[in-house]
């Protein structure tokens, strides 16, 4: 017989002429005897036996039966108790996408990017030396026979910040007075940098 703990069960007996009855296991529980018939409503926990009798009396005498329990945590649909966050990093980051779940059974996670299945499990993936190529859409599923669950995040990866840098120099050299140069120089960065002449 299936009982959940947390839960209420009733173990019932079709009876002829009883007058009383009782459950016994770890404590005794008086039935309700209604003619044909024979109720004991128990309170299952977790120290609930697995196993007891049900005693039945009646002016014919008395009789008894061994009946098992078969005591089980209820299900819980899984459900995420931290999902995923959106999150920015650049080119050589490293991050870490966590989430945190719980349900009855303990269920599986997959994980996905832009809806491919990755080979990774866990509660955690980990990207390192990100590359603008790890930006998109990642998710995180919840299964198990009570149920599903899903979380998903947009991960944003930016080129790497370069401080300005001047990659060549106009050449030296002398210039006659008022005089029209021409000077050329180029400068790299990220973002693109802005050059301001000096006179």
């Amino acid at each position: 017989m299936e009982c959940y703990i947390g839960e209420s069960t009733v173990i019932q007996a079709q009876v002829e002429n009883a007058t009383a009855g009782f459950w016994l296991a770890d404590e005794r529980v008086i039935a309700e005897v209604n003619g044909r018939e024979c109720l004991v409503k128990l309170d299952v926990t977790k120290t609930t036996k697995t196993s007891g009798i049900l005693v039945i009396s009646g002016p014919g005498g008395e009789i008894q039966r061994s009946i098992a329990l078969n005591v089980q945590i209820p299900q819980k649909s899984p459900f995420f108790t931290e999902r995923l966050h959106e999150t920015t990093a650049e080119e050589g980051d490293e991050i870490l996408l966590t989430c945190a779940f719980d349900g009855v059974p303990t269920p599986e996670i997959q994980w996905c990017f832009n809806d491919e299945i990755l080979e990774t499990s866990g509660d955690t993936l980990k990207i390192s030396n990100c590359k603008l190529s790890n930006s998109g859409k990642y998710s995180a599923k919840i299964s198990s026979e009570a149920g599903t669950d899903k979380s998903t995040a947009i991960v944003e990866i930016n080129k790497k910040s370069l401080p300005p840098k001047i990659l060549n120099s106009p050449p030296d050299g002398e210039y006659e007075q008022g005089a029209s140069v021409d000077l050329q120089c180029f400068v790299g960065g990220h973002p693109d940098p802005k050059s301001k002449g000096m006179s």
